[in-house]
């Protein structure tokens, strides 16, 4: 297994997924990521997302996601010789909760049956985007793999505009494929979204995972902490310039 350099988000794909997610409001949302590898970087180009089964502020649940983001891969990848692509990683929302990977989500990603992983977390209302990777081993047990997961540096994921001379056909393939049913795809061009049966944002009572609520709570703790210091120092510096203009 090649090691990937970097995480590359096509074109503006970022900031359309952000607009998506914020559309949800204060509920999570899931999806899958599809792109390739190409010279050791993996180029995401679009963000596939099912019809969710069950979202809370702090749940979502997407049913046959897999399946059916497999078979629009399928009829693309089929019916153009260009394209290459596959479900590379799995995406989803904490909506003002911070960017992290809770206990939950971390037995999630480490559910996914594939060597390497990418997962990645978005606060579209804090604006944080924090990715991560599941990388699996064989251990001496032929049926067990050992999962590890790593937080990837913000350096390693960029964005940058791959051109796609099959874009429009693409986009025409995906439309076809999810007219009828409750999905979304957003692509790395701005001015496409493909929309199946549009979905409503709903908004449903928090329930909130108890994992989630304790990394709430420590995040919530480190920055008052972060914000105690500074004023210590503050009072220090003032302290010091009032003796220093009293003598």
């Amino acid at each position: 297994m090649e090691r990937i350099t970097k995480v590359v988000f096509n074109g503006s794909l970022k900031t359309e997924i952000l607009k998506y997610l914020k559309m949800w409001r204060n509920v999570e949302v899931g999806g899958l990521l599809i792109g390739s590898e190409r010279n050791n970087e993996l180029v995401i180009s679009f963000a596939y997302f099912p019809s969710q089964i069950e979202q809370t502020r702090t749940t979502c649940t997407f049913g046959r996601g897999f399946f059916w983001a497999r078979k629009l891969i399928e009829l693309i990848n089929d019916q153009m010789t260009s394209a290459d692509f596959n479900i590379v990683g799995w995406i989803h929302s904490h909506p003002n909760l911070g960017a992290f990977l809770s206990g939950t989500d971390l037995s999630t990603l480490k559910s996914f049956p594939v060597k390497r992983f990418l997962a990645t977390v978005i606060d579209p209302f804090r604006e944080e985007f924090k990715n991560f990777w599941s990388l699996k081993k064989e251990t001496k047990k032929a049926d067990k793999k050992k999962s590890k997961i790593i937080e990837i540096p913000e350096k390693e994921v960029i964005e940058r505009q791959a051109t796609n001379d099959d874009l429009d056909r693409i986009i025409d393939l995906a439309h076809r494929f999810v007219l009828n049913r409750d999905e979304t795809l957003i692509t790395y061009n701005p001015k496409i979204r493909v929309y199946g049966k549009i979905q409503a944002p709903s908004v449903t009572p928090t329930i909130y995972d108890i994992d989630d609520f304790i990394m709430e709570m420590e995040y919530k703790i480190k920055v008052l902490k972060q914000i105690i210091k500074e004023n210590k120092k503050n009072i220090k510096q003032l302290d010091e310039r009032i003796k220093s203009s009293s003598s």
